[in-house]
């Protein structure tokens, strides 16, 4: 589920959306989908997967899976905020740290970190690749 909302937030950017308008919310379901399943998404929401189903086909919900919705939709852009947050900060934490450096030099950081995290067994964040010479 990480992945899904690292990959919204990179589709959304920072743009802060309202949940006014049910094509646009429907959108938004649509493409949480795309990015792995009817079932996995109303797993995230708290609804059945037919309900989701009926809703992206363009059946409108009752007021309570509504709400639902609205909410997984606000955490997910919560989470896409947090997550573009995060990505800013290791991007300025690693300009920091490499100030001074020659360009090959950040490259040698930068190849030292994904290597540390890799034997660790943590993820290499995104933004670590983000701006390589």
């Amino acid at each position: 589920m990480q992945e899904l909302r690292t990959e919204l937030a990179a589709r959304r950017g920072r743009e802060r959306r309202a949940w006014n308008d049910l094509p646009g919310l429907r959108e938004e379901v649509r493409r949480a989908v795309e990015l792995s399943s009817v079932r996995q998404v109303a797993g995230a929401i708290g609804t059945s997967h037919e309900g989701l189903r009926r809703f992206l086909n363009g059946g409108k919900p009752y007021p309570a899976t509504l709400q639902k919705i609205v909410r997984w939709a606000e955490r997910a852009q919560q989470a896409s905020a947090e997550a573009e947050r995060a990505r800013e900060a290791g991007r300025d934490a690693f300009d920091l740290v490499t100030r001074g450096l020659s360009p090959q030099g950040k490259a040698r950081v930068r190849e030292a970190m994904r290597r540390a995290l890799l034997e660790s067994g943590d993820a290499v964040p995104p933004w670590l690749d983000e701006g390589a010479e």
